[in-house]
Parts: C-alpha cells; sequence; structure tokens
C-alpha cells in the first residue's frame, strides 16, 4: 500500500496540489477514504468531498456523520488546510480509530476551486465569484502592468480620499483636514469600460457563497452577495444536495478566515429567541470550542467591532444549519494577517476605525515583511494606464492579507480537530438493553427489550428539530429467523425521539416458533445515532 501522504505547510495548495493529494490519499487508505466529485466548475475544477471512516465494520451510510466544509470566500484558503490536517488526524490518529468505527466524516476542503484559484494566481480582490456587468465608467479587474497579478492602482488626484502614511508610505489613509498632500485616488487594477471621466464605478457583480444558504436568505437589495436565490451558485447546491440526501449528519462545521473565533447561531436573530434549551447546548459546545482552540466564542451576530450594532446576516450557513435542518453547527475564523501580526480578536474589535485602519495595518506590514520568501507587499510601480494615465499598481497579495501563515496552520489545524472530533462525540448512540425471550406456553414466547440513546444530545439532536416537518424517528425492527413469526404488534415499531442519556423506551412482541428452536434479531436504527443490534435465541 503505498505511504500516506501528508500535509504541507510551508505554502497553500492550488486546485492542482490539492486534487493530487486527496487522489493519494484514497489510493494510499481504501478501507477509510472514498473520494466525490460533488460538481465540475466552468473552468473544469472538481469539488471534491473526501469521505473518512473504517468502511471495513459496517456500511458508512448507517452511521452518524459530521460536516466539515471549508473555502466558501475564494481567498480563504487555510480552511482548505485545516481541512486537511483534520482528515490527516483522522487517518493517523490511533485515539480517533473507535470514531471511525462509528461515525463518518464528510469533509469538503474547497467549496469554491475557480474563486481560490483566482485568489492564489492573481490575488485579485474577490469574495467569492464575479460576473462582470458592463457599465459607464465600469472597472473591470484584470492585469494592466503585465506581472500576472491584479492588484490595486492609484494614482495622484488633489480631489482624492487618501494620502500616504507618514510611518509606512506604502499604506494608504484616510486624509484629515490638516494633511497636505499629495492627495491619491485608489482602486482595484484593471480597465474601465464606456469611460467618460466620470465618477469610476464597479462593472462587476459580486457574489457571497455565505448568503446563499436556504434560511433566512434574502434578495440582494437587502443583502449583497446573496444571489437570485437560495442556492442559486452550483457549487453551493452541490452541497445542499449532499446534505439533504444525508439524514445521518449530526453536526456541521464550516472554516473562515476572519480574526480568530468560534462562532455560533445565530447570524440574524438574538439569543433571547432562540429555544433556551438549545442555546444552553450551543454556549456550552461553543465555550468547549473556544479552550480547544484557543480562540474566543461568539454568537454570528455579535461578531463585530464594539461599537457597532449586532450584526445580520442573511442566507447564512449557522442560521440554514440550525433553523433549516435543527443541528447545532458552528464556524471556526481561523485567524489572518492581524492575528498573525500579535493583534487579538478582542483587540481588534474594541479599536477605532482609524486605528484599524492605520496603527494595525502598519503591524502587519511589519510582520510580513520579516517573513522569508516571496514578498506579502508588492511595491507601488509606475504604469501607464490605457484611460487613466500615468498611475502606480502594487498592494498586499489578497492571501498573504486575509489568511494567517500557512506554517501556523500544522497547530491551528489540529485544535480545530480536537473541537470537531468533541463535538462528534457527543452525538446520540442507540443501545439495546434487557433483551430477553420468555417462554409462555407452546410455541409463544414473550419477547422484551429496552431501546435507549446513552448519547450526550437527543436523537432530534436541538429542540428547533421538533419542529421540522421532516424528521425521522427511532426504528425498532424485530427480524425473526425462518419459521419465527410475529403474532402480536408489528415487526417495527417508530419512536418519535429519545432524549440525551436518560432517555428509553420498554418494548414488548408476541412471537411464535414453529420450528424447533429459532432465532430472533432486534435492530434499533436512526440516521443520526447509529445501530444498535441483539440476538435472541429461542429454545
Amino acid at each position: 500500500m503505498p505511504d500516506l501522504p501528508r500535509v504541507q505547510y510551508d505554502h497553500y495548495y492550488d486546485h492542482a496540489e490539492l486534487s493530487a493529494h486527496l487522489q493519494a490519499l484514497a489510493e494510499a487508505a481504501p478501507g477509510r477514504v472514498q473520494l466525490h466529485a460533488l460538481y465540475t466548475t466552468p473552468e473544469g475544477r472538481e469539488e471534491w468531498l473526501v469521505e473518512v471512516t473504517d468502511f471495513s465494520s459496517l456500511r458508512s451510510d448507517g452511521r452518524p456523520a459530521y460536516l466539515v466544509h471549508a473555502n466558501l470566500h475564494a481567498p480563504e484558503v487555510s480552511g482548505t488546510t485545516a481541512s486537511l490536517r483534520l482528515i490527516e488526524r483522522l487517518l493517523t490518529d490511533p485515539s480517533l480509530d473507535d470514531l471511525l468505527r462509528d461515525m463518518v466524516f464528510y469533509v469538503i476542503p474547497r467549496v469554491n476551486p475557480d474563486g481560490a484559484e483566482y485568489a492564489l494566481k492573481t490575488s485579485g480582490p474577490i469574495r467569492s465569484k464575479f460576473e462582470i456587468r458592463p457599465c459607464r465608467n465600469g472597472l473591470v479587474p484584470q492585469d494592466v502592468n503585465g506581472d500576472g497579478m491584479i492588484l490595486s492602482m492609484r494614482w495622484q488626484d488633489p480631489f482624492g480620499p487618501y494620502v500616504a502614511d507618514d510611518t509606512d508610505p506604502r499604506l494608504l489613509r484616510s486624509r484629515e483636514p490638516t494633511d497636505e498632500g499629495p492627495f491619491y485616488q485608489m482602486t482595484t487594477e484593471g480597465v474601465l469600460l464606456d469611460y467618460d471621466g466620470g465618477p469610476i464605478q464597479q462593472a462587476v457583480r459580486g457574489f457571497d457563497f455565505n448568503r446563499n444558504w436556504g434560511s433566512n436568505w434574502q434578495p440582494e437589495h437587502i443583502q449583497w452577495g446573496a444571489g437570485d436565490h437560495p442556492f442559486s451558485q452550483p457549487e453551493m447546491k452541490a452541497v445542499a444536495d449532499w446534505v439533504y440526501t444525508h439524514p445521518n449528519i449530526m453536526g456541521m462545521l464550516g472554516f473562515h478566515n476572519g480574526s480568530n473565533a468560534v462562532l455560533r447561531p445565530s447570524a440574524t436573530v438574538a439569543d433571547e429567541e432562540l429555544r433556551p434549551a438549545d442555546l444552553k447546548v450551543m454556549k456550552r459546545l461553543c465555550a468547549e470550542g473556544s479552550v480547544l482552540t484557543r480562540f474566543p466564542s461568539r454568537a454570528v451576530r455579535m461578531y463585530k467591532a464594539d461599537n457597532a450594532p449586532p450584526l445580520s446576516l442573511q442566507g447564512h450557513f449557522t442560521d440554514w444549519g440550525y433553523f433549516g435542518l435543527g443541528l447545532f453547527v458552528f464556524e471556526i475564523e481561523l485567524g489572518n494577517s492581524y492575528n498573525a501580526a500579535g493583534v487579538t480578536t478582542e483587540e481588534f474589535f474594541a479599536a477605532d476605525e482609524e486605528t484599524r485602519e492605520v496603527e494595525f495595518r502598519r503591524r502587519v506590514l511589519r510582520f510580513l515583511d520579516q517573513r522569508p520568501g516571496k514578498a506579502a507587499f508588492v511595491d507601488w510601480r509606475p504604469c501607464d494606464h490605457p484611460q487613466l494615465g500615468r498611475v502606480e499598481i502594487g498592494g498586499l497579495r489578497t492571501v498573504d492579507y486575509c489568511c494567517p501563515p500557512p506554517e501556523s496552520m500544522e497547530q491551528i489545524g489540529s485544535n480545530c480537530t480536537d473541537f470537531i472530533v468533541s463535538h462528534a462525540r457527543h452525538r446520540p448512540r442507540l443501545v439495546l438493553d434487557k433483551v430477553r425471550a420468555e417462554h409462555i406456553a407452546g410455541g409463544v414466547y414473550r419477547l422484551r427489550a429496552t431501546v435507549g440513546n446513552s448519547g450526550l444530545l437527543p436523537t432530534h439532536i436541538t429542540e428547533q428539530a421538533l419542529s421540522l416537518a421532516h424528521r425521522p424517528p427511532v426504528t425498532v425492527r424485530v427480524l425473526p429467523d425462518e419459521g419465527v413469526r410475529v403474532v402480536s404488534r408489528g415487526a417495527l415499531v417508530e419512536i418519535d425521539s429519545l432524549p440525551a442519556l436518560t432517555g428509553s423506551r420498554d418494548l414488548e412482541w408476541f412471537v411464535h416458533r414453529e420450528a424447533a428452536a429459532g432465532v430472533v434479531e432486534i435492530v434499533a436504527q436512526h440516521p443520526k445515532a447509529g445501530t444498535a443490534r441483539a440476538r435472541v435465541q429461542l429454545a
């Protein structure tokens, strides 16, 4: 068997490297890894899903599952590396072998292959994806100076809103009344459509995949980046289709790249509007995640500057997972260049706008300047623009600015894996107890069993799930051998749900043995709680 490929932490993977790594994993560990292509993008890249479990013990779709996705936002490629670290730990850490026997992990390392490639190769500004929308004086991102990148361009203008920073003139800051100039205009490197000298506007329609989920969605005039309708982006629909066809998913998590934090629902409503029992569990799990990741924890709507009002992010992942699917879901913000430069999440959110724009950006540049290898800041270089005349082109590379250094992701990814594993171990677990057959008379037996849930979560996972129209029950089936038949109640019993730890139900059947001996099997099953089996000899 080929050696298991290890994750490289000296750079962030492009699509070809990611695909080669995942294919090598599937080849090296066929008993634990299956690779699925959810979707092939317009540019011909696969959106991969990695299924990780111990395939030798039971069918993987008969076990509870945990889903992790990453890299919805194009430049946030460190989520891909965190996902690969999760897979690596699942395959190499012996303490997780028991988990793989009982559970399956669905890992989507890169939901947005085309967007990530654009960010990695061009450094162009992009949220998830964009399309060109021609308009007068519309700027289309494009490599103007032929260096293969799409950065920023600036030019002097006495009415420009920016001035060079006194401490680090590579940076532009907002001008103050006392500034003497020179002053600058600044925008994305690109060309202008139908330019008449008027104000420049963006000739692109931007999309934010984390506003395209199927709960609390709002159209673009209310929520920027939302798309035409929920799951209008095919990369997102591919994820949703997988989730909707895999009801065994008991928990989910998404990786992102803001100031480091563990985030929980909701993105739209206050804690007081959530179900109290669910809020209690969410807070407990989130606090545990904070300890394991060493990141602070917040509700999504409170992931903001301290002096800003609460957020309301429509069509957000955490709301879809909780309100739409009835699951406990989380996001981990893995950090960025600010955190890497020593600016904590608490410090960043407590600071005023000027401090964030000037002082913190200076700290980021000082940190990036000290890193070996390719410079994260491309110095301003003069260029003759076809419409604007003399400009300067340069600026920070998108991925270096958005992500922590790749060498930090081995530890960060491992800490995040600890939280994912902890959340997964909270799953509901079906057990069969006190299984016995009592001979009544002739060939008639009374069959008794107690089905229970020994897990830390109820089989319905959340109180919110109790309001959903489609919620599978716990099923208990009597499967008699040939020559044995059930003569009382039906062989199938459905139980709406079983609470955590103490939830149980006593069951009874009468069966008739027509042969000299027989065996009856009892099978309890729930997609999110697994399967329990017991066999009884009718002597």
